[in-house]
């Protein structure tokens, strides 16, 4: 057989087989997907793994609200390029022994009052501008606490309670995301 022939004959094959997978595929794109849903599931999840991702960082770090409001910025424009709108409140306890680091960043568009009672201490903040953030020190918390998180915003009062996991980071969120047709809105705790 000449050099030529192995290469006409190969080429031959290839063809077939390109003909085959073609035509034989069972791969399909489905069309009915709602992007905007999508996107708000992937937004629940990704805004507690950036306050998770910060943490190794240490509790005295200011890491924790550079690292959640560098990825807020990224979904608000996200959400913006699609004409939606992305609100959010994240609330981090970093533990550092018997206290509590509480980082508190409000991408909500609008200035809130927040308040955190845990296991009966209560600190709160008036007028936390939208971008903006507020550290807490609770001191003397006890294993497995009760975490009471309440904020006001546009005269509009909402409130969540759960518990703290023991010796580890929580976090918890509001999200919301706007458009003309819906609006999702959920609050997710880590």
């Amino acid at each position: 057989m000449k050099k030529g022939q192995f290469y006409v004959i190969s080429a031959l094959v290839l063809i077939l087989f390109m003909f085959y997978a073609h035509y034989n595929s069972r791969f399909e794109i489905p069309k009915n997907i709602d992007y905007g849903r999508e996107f708000f599931s992937s937004l629940k999840t990704e805004v507690l793994r950036s306050a998770s991702f910060a943490y190794y960082q240490g509790p005295y770090s200011s890491s924790v609200e550079s690292n959640v409001s560098s990825f807020l910025d990224f979904a608000r424009n996200v959400s913006a390029s699609q004409g939606q709108r992305a609100e959010v409140l994240v609330v981090v306890f970093v533990p550092a022994y018997s206290t509590y680091n509480v980082s508190v960043i409000n991408y909500m568009t609008s200035s809130v009052d927040v308040n955190i009672t845990i296991s009966g201490s209560e600190q709160n903040i008036t007028s936390l501008a939208d971008k903006g953030s507020a550290r807490f020190i609770f001191n003397g918390v006890a294993q497995n606490s009760t975490v009471n998180v309440t904020y006001m915003r546009n005269s509009v009062k909402s409130s969540d309670a759960f518990n703290l996991t023991s010796r580890k980071l929580n976090a918890y969120a509001d999200v919301n995301l706007v458009s003309s047709a819906v609006t999702w809105s959920d609050r997710v705790v880590a």
